[in-house]
């Protein structure tokens, strides 16, 4: 049989044990708990939000003002300069009437009226 030492015999051993144990929470502890960490949790929402908004408030600032830049940036057009033609050139007058050239031929047509309009 066992027989338990006689220090041992008012001592309580188990204690440190129980001492670790957690004690258990009652339903309006646990309710109490969760109500605090949805405020929490809805709070750092908010903070996140105002945040997001602050900084994409400064980013359309930003673009509107790179847009207004590249827009004043741009150089005005020059109106371009009209070559005036040599007056050593004759000018070359197509009539492709059937009349003048009955084959239809182009290259005939082109000389032809050279030819005739010439100097």
């Amino acid at each position: 049989m066992v027989t338990t030492r006689k220090e041992n015999a008012t001592k309580r051993v188990a204690q440190p044990l129980l001492d670790l144990k957690h004690k258990r929470r009652t339903k309006a502890e646990i309710e109490a708990d969760r109500q605090r960490l949805e405020e929490e949790r809805q709070n750092a929402e908010e903070v996140r939000r105002v945040g997001n908004q602050c900084i994409a408030s400064i980013q359309d600032r930003q673009a509107l003002e790179d847009v207004k830049a590249k827009v004043a940036a741009k150089p005005r057009p020059q109106p371009q300069q009209v070559q005036p033609t040599s007056k050593g050139q004759p000018l070359i007058a197509l009539d492709q009437n059937e009349d003048e050239n009955p084959c239809n031929d182009p290259m005939e047509a082109d000389v032809s009226a050279v030819t005739t309009t010439g100097a």
